[in-house]
């Protein structure tokens, strides 16, 4: 029996950014991007799955998030990005198109589709080329800075906001929430 993968609907997400570097696998300090689509639950067989699509890494550019509007993104063409479907582990996704459009707000539209060498749950259910696809609305968390991703860390607000304003347009943000180990800049609300 084969996975209905034709079956799955998208039911809600999340897209944000974060600053991130990390000096030991060569990761420079940028600002990536990671969008989830969520899928309602899915019986297949006589369990109940709660899958997702997730598409991470993305360098969408350094301006203001709200000119993102008809972005295309192509993998494997985006250098560094990586697509993956989720039902008991990640199976990555050979190929994926995304077009992502800010909307207003804290939402953006995101329409997927990717081609997934899909593991299998039962074995015979393999397939090296599922295709999932989607079309929705998300939400926008903002952008995420944790101190101890970077190096020098920042040690302060200032220095948050300084470091995060290196790579993003932060105007269209809100002032950073201090959330303990991490500052989160959520997007500021029109009026």
């Amino acid at each position: 029996m084969a996975f209905p993968a034709n079956q799955l609907r998208p039911f809600g997400g999340e897209i944000y950014c974060h600053i991130f570097e990390n000096q030991l696998t060569g990761v420079a300090r940028d600002a990536y991007w990671s969008v989830t689509i969520d899928f309602a639950p899915l019986v297949f067989g006589k369990d109940t799955f709660r899958c997702n699509a997730t598409v991470e890494w993305l360098q969408l550019g350094k301006g203001d998030f709200r000119n993102i509007t008809q972005h295309r993104i192509n993998l494997p063409d985006a250098s560094h990005a990586e697509a993956s479907f989720y039902m008991t582990e990640h199976d990555n996704a050979s190929s994926t198109s995304m077009l992502l459009s800010y909307i207003d707000n804290d939402r953006f539209r995101v329409e997927l589709e990717m081609i997934v060498d899909f593991h299998g749950y039962v074995g015979s259910d393999a397939n090296p080329a599922m295709r999932v696809a989607a079309s929705t609305e998300i939400q926008f968390t903002g952008l995420i800075v944790v101190p101890g991703n970077l190096d020098p860390k920042p040690t302060n607000e200032a220095a948050v906001i300084s470091t995060a304003s290196q790579f993003l347009d932060l105007s269209g943000y809100a002032p950073p929430l201090n959330q303990g180990f991490r500052y989160l800049f959520r997007p500021k609300n029109r009026k």
